[in-house]
């Protein structure tokens, strides 16, 4: 009796997976909005530019803390609605149930 070897499923480690690119970017965005603050303080443009880099940097952070655990092979696919079709009583070509008329000859359906 032999046992062919399977694929094993992805096994994800208890802490998960980060997003160390994210993760960087933020951490660099967060300290250029505070180095922008700290050197050019009486700038107010400075404080603009380093109130984005911030807001950003926090979102970035947040990006790369977050598990990303999705694989490649899995996708997300709407839910799938039959079409309903009817068939036509004069040349039996099937037609959307919407249909006023056969598409094909143009009969009432």
């Amino acid at each position: 009796m032999s046992t062919s070897p399977e694929a094993a499923p992805p096994v994800s480690k208890p802490g998960g997976s980060k997003n160390w690119t994210a993760l960087g970017a933020g951490i660099f965005l967060l300290t250029m909005a505070a180095g922008m603050v700290v050197f050019a303080a009486e700038n107010v443009m400075a404080w603009v530019i380093g109130f984005f880099a911030f807001m950003c940097g926090i979102g970035l952070v947040m990006m790369g803390a977050l598990d990303s655990h999705v694989t490649k092979n899995q996708t997300h696919h709407a839910p799938h609605t039959p079409v309903v079709r009817v068939r036509c009583t004069h040349c039996s070509s099937l037609n959307l149930d919407t249909s006023l008329r056969c598409s094909n000859c143009g009969a009432k359906l």
